[in-house]
């Protein structure tokens, strides 16, 4: 069945999808790897730099029984984008589906 709304329409789930997982969250960040900044004789801060936007994503998933589980250091393709993974997190419980969380980025120059 089709979802009814009523009222305004806002965004709904989770973009992007990962072969053989169920994606159930995703967080995204840009933030500058490398900030240098000028201070003067009083240790005031006159000038501040930034540079080298690196885009990060945290992605929760759920595996499928034949889900390779990725390593640190490759790649993975999320919503048209190539990250590097910088870490997983396996999460397991008794009464519970397997979590895996991927923290990735995407250096803003590095290919």
């Amino acid at each position: 069945m089709a979802a009814v709304n009523h009222g305004e329409a806002f965004l709904y789930g989770v973009d992007g999808t990962i072969t053989g997982c169920a994606v159930q969250s995703v967080s995204r960040k840009k933030s500058f790897a490398n900030v240098a900044e000028v201070v003067n004789e009083q240790g005031n801060r006159i000038t501040k730099r930034y540079d080298d936007i690196s885009d990060d994503i945290t992605i929760e998933l759920i595996p499928k029984s034949t889900y390779a589980v990725p390593t640190a250091g490759s790649r993975l393709t999320f919503d048209g984008v190539s990250y590097i993974i910088e870490s997983i997190d396996d999460k397991q419980e008794a009464k519970g589906f397997v979590r895996y969380t991927l923290t990735c980025t995407k250096p803003e120059y590095i290919t």
